[in-house]
């Protein structure tokens, strides 16, 4: 199987990566020579096939999406999420004396917000995003797409079961809040003196209630109230810039 990654900044920000990568790149013909040539150099550098083709050929293989005239396909064995040995990961960091940040996505839906999520992350030092492999959104194209590289910092990891996953967290010492519109504790008032998780619901049904019983405790971010409710990347932003203040304010 494998993977499109399209657009110039996701394209770019791929082949800066330190990843082996075994695909194909795709370059519309008629594309500025000046926004090309250190792309191609770099795609020939990484040994990968370098393929020009008509701007409607790029269309269909990403069904009408905007590309910007640049495709990847790469094949999926090599991408970070699937290979990375995240437990392994936390208990290194956290023996090392860190206190990792990670945030687990239940059932989120759309891969855009999910895009959005993972590019937030990147910015602000969650190291690992953890996604259901069933009933959630892939990380795929549009979601790729969407983080404009930050899957290149931040781990994506599909896993089976929320619940199995909380447990293996908490056994490696992290402490898990579920962010909820009426949370026990105001985003402000948490403590991040551990490794920490978030959890964030999916747009519609938010958490659910047996991953809600398995959290330590629930947050809330304290608007206006003029709006039902907060985009669920736009949520995950917010408590990802908190964590990374109050980090930056220790340091």
């Amino acid at each position: 199987m494998s993977d499109f990654i399209y657009g110039k900044n996701p394209v770019k920000e791929k082949l800066r990566s330190s990843q082996k990568l075994d695909g194909t790149l795709f370059i519309a013909s008629g594309l500025n020579k000046n926004d090309s040539r250190e792309i191609i150099e770099k795609a020939k550098d990484k040994g990968l096939q370098v393929v020009t083709v008509s701007r409607r050929e790029l269309e269909k293989k990403t069904s009408g999406k905007n590309h910007q005239g640049l495709l990847l396909d790469l094949k999926r064995a090599n991408e970070n999420r699937i290979v990375v040995d995240w437990k392994n990961d936390l208990d290194k960091a956290i023996k090392s004396g860190n206190n990792p940040r990670v945030a687990i996505l239940d059932r989120v839906q759309d891969p855009h917000n999910l895009g959005a999520i993972v590019r937030s992350a990147a910015q602000f030092g969650i190291s690992h995003v953890f996604i259901l492999d069933k009933n959630a959104a892939p990380f795929n194209s549009s979601a790729s797409k969407s983080a404009c590289g930050g899957e290149e910092y931040c781990h994506v990891v599909e896993v089976g079961n929320l619940v199995r996953l909380i447990e293996t967290l908490k056994g490696l010492g992290f402490w898990i809040a579920a962010a909820v519109a009426a949370g026990e504790k105001k985003l402000w008032d948490a403590e991040f003196n551990e490794p920490f998780a978030v959890i964030l619901g999916s747009e519609g049904d938010g958490v659910r209630r047996l991953v809600l019983e398995n959290s330590d405790y629930t947050i809330s971010i304290p608007t206006l109230g003029k709006i039902d409710s907060l985009n669920v990347s736009v949520s995950a932003s917010l408590v990802f810039y908190e964590i990374f203040r109050r980090d930056s304010a220790v340091k």
